[in-house]
């Protein structure tokens, strides 16, 4: 959970995340880039205690599936960077 708080806070400084909220499991980002654009990365433990991390960037109906495929990506490297 740390490391996805870690990954959205570092995206927020680089372009812009409307509201960060962490749960047990989850951690959301609201309004990215712009009120259309949310993320989520949902953190579970696999087999040997390692822990997954999935992420979700989703949008509304008149998103760009380039954008949002951007965020993934920029989040991913970011996911990355930290192991």
């Amino acid at each position: 959970m740390d490391r996805a708080r870690l990954v959205f806070r570092e995206f927020d400084r680089a372009s812009s995340i409307g509201e960060i909220v962490a749960g047990n499991w989850t951690v959301s980002a609201f309004d990215v880039i712009s009120n259309d654009y949310d993320a989520h990365i949902a953190c579970a433990y696999g087999p040997n205690d390692t822990t997954r991390g999935t992420l979700v960037v989703y949008s509304g109906d008149n998103s760009d599936d380039g954008i949002r495929q951007d965020i993934a990506a920029r989040m991913k490297t970011m996911w990355e960077a930290w192991e």
